[in-house]
């Protein structure tokens, strides 16, 4: 298969969590894949001046995700400044699980510390290159499901 994003170019993109981690990997590959995205506008401008030379276009949205109303004008804004919504990368926060939740006991920093020196962990960047790869299928393939762990994965 010969991965191509020429589909997308021109393309209007939305990441949520685009300030940082997962989200900024998403939406840095997207804009230099030529794609028009929207994100936070706060954080745009950094991720703006790395961007100056990419195929694409930023846009700085003030948006809170949490607050449907604030949602709903955001999208109104973007189709009509931007255009149509053609791909939706919902990457906002990080959550903690139902497990941590339910022992009601915070996990300690020398034990965090600990998994995250000896476990093989995927880079933002890794992430980004998948949502890349299904996006660049053919326009008659439909991905429903993609299951990325790293190499050795022990948890």
């Amino acid at each position: 298969m010969v991965v191509s994003m020429k589909r997308w170019k021109g393309k209007v993109a939305v990441v949520t969590g685009a300030s940082a981690g997962i989200g900024a990997a998403i939406a840095q590959a997207l804009v230099n894949a030529g794609l028009k995205l929207a994100r936070r506008k706060e954080k745009v401008e950094a991720l703006a001046k790395t961007l100056e030379d990419a195929r694409g276009n930023l846009y700085a949205v003030q948006t809170d995700i949490s607050n449907e109303k604030d949602v709903v004008r955001a999208f109104e804004w973007i189709e009509k400044n931007v255009g149509a919504v053609s791909i939706l990368s919902v990457s906002s926060g990080a959550t903690e699980t139902e497990i941590i939740q339910a022992t009601g006991m915070a996990i300690p920093k020398e034990i965090d510390d600990y998994i995250k020196a000896n476990s093989n962990v995927l880079k933002a960047e890794d992430i980004a290159d998948a949502v890349l790869y299904v996006l660049a299928t053919p326009s008659h393939v439909q991905v429903h499901e993609l299951l990325i762990k790293p190499i050795g994965e022990i948890f």
